[in-house]
């Protein structure tokens, strides 16, 4: 069944004949390629004319490329403005962590240097020079005045106490 199916539509497609074409005479050809001259050259100018638009449209006058190279320039300017800042920044860093190391190393050295200065003193021997070289003696009950400051830890005398503070 499905044969005689396609038997049949070979049947229906393949009998047609084809007409040949005849064949044209000269002035009909002629007119055709004047006809497809004219169509060739008409999209040929259409073609210009869309080439020469976007030109215009992109081509920069001198005002615009001035404005551009201008703007260009000041951009670079920033940018070079800001590396050397960055560099900048960077080396004081680098200098500032230098001198805390060395700072750290002298405040080390201080520190061993008022140790030792401390360990070299010698109170008894300072006691004895006070008193039997340099006639020192210690002070008396009444001698001593006791100072409350609220201000500070230190307390410099600028002149004599009076009789009245004592008591």
């Amino acid at each position: 069944m499905e044969r005689d199916k396609k038997e049949a539509e070979e049947y229906i497609h393949g009998n047609a004949v084809r007409h040949l074409q005849a064949v044209p005479n000269g002035e009909e050809v002629y007119r055709e390629q004047r006809e497809t001259e004219r169509r060739r050259r008409e999209q040929e100018k259409k073609r210009r004319k869309k080439l020469e638009e976007l030109d215009k449209f992109y081509r920069m006058d001198r005002l615009s490329f001035v404005f551009l190279a201008v703007g260009a320039a000041v951009a670079m300017f920033f940018c070079v403005n800001i590396l050397s800042s960055k560099a900048s920044v960077t080396r004081m860093k680098k200098t500032i962590a230098q001198k805390e190391i060395e700072l750290s190393e002298l405040q080390k050295q201080n520190d061993s240097d008022l140790a030792e200065i401390n360990a070299s003193i010698d109170l008894t021997k300072i006691y004895k020079i006070a008193t039997k070289k340099l006639g020192m003696v210690h002070a008396s009950e009444n001698q001593v005045i006791n100072y409350d400051s609220t201000k500070s830890d230190y307390v410099r005398q600028y002149g004599d106490i009076r009789k009245s503070e004592k008591e």
